[in-house]
């Protein structure tokens, strides 16, 4: 059975695009499959660690028997999380754009996932990404209309990322001009839904 896991960054709780469209994913997901195959993190209401000098160093060079409290806490939900993405078959991000670029939640989210020998590795013939043969779904949500890509660096930054472990394979959802053209959301979300109903329904 597929599995589905939901990264939801937005600060606007009930306001939100991003997550509006990912509820709806989870509604077409839960009838063609199982709602017990879906695993949600709502990374604005439940805080993760902080990526800091004290995390980082547990990562690369403080052992384990020499860590700090904190140091061990942190290794644990870092592995949780690469647990989590590594079982799901398909990841959702409703990934708004926040000043330009991604939410702050949702970057600090892969700080504490990217790790040397667990999500990627460099070898002789470069680097490799250690989570492959998942599907993305990016949720991209904007004040503004970028369509050129100008001063837009979060969807190329999340795929960049997303890409570095090894996830390749990305289809994005936009719903952009959302402060600038309120007359035309409702038409985009039928849009999304729409998009995300037959990318869902395609799944074997």
């Amino acid at each position: 059975m597929k599995k589905l896991l939901v990264l939801k960054s937005s600060i606007n709780g009930d306001q939100s695009h991003s997550s509006r469209v990912a509820d709806v994913i989870k509604d077409v997901w839960a009838k063609k499959f199982r709602l017990d195959t879906i695993k949600e993190r709502n990374l604005a209401q439940d805080a993760l660690p902080l990526m800091d000098q004290d995390i980082f160093a547990a990562y690369y060079t403080v052992p384990a028997h020499e860590m700090t409290g904190k140091q061990i806490e942190a290794i644990a939900v870092s592995d949780t999380l690469i647990d989590e993405i590594k079982s799901s078959d398909i990841i959702v991000i409703a990934a708004p754009m926040y000043n330009f670029s991604l939410p702050n939640q949702l970057k600090n989210y892969f700080d504490l996932i990217i790790r040397a020998g667990l999500t990627f590795s460099y070898t002789e013939t470069g680097r490799v990404g250690a989570i492959q043969g998942k599907k993305a779904i990016i949720i991209n949500t904007s004040g503004g209309v970028y369509r050129s890509g100008e001063n837009d660096f979060a969807l190329p930054y999340l795929i960049t990322l997303l890409d570095f472990i090894g996830i390749t394979d990305t289809t994005t959802i936009t719903i952009d001009g959302v402060a600038t053209q309120p007359e035309l959301i409702d038409e985009k979300h039928k849009a999304a839904v729409v998009q995300m109903d037959h990318f869902i329904n395609s799944l074997s």
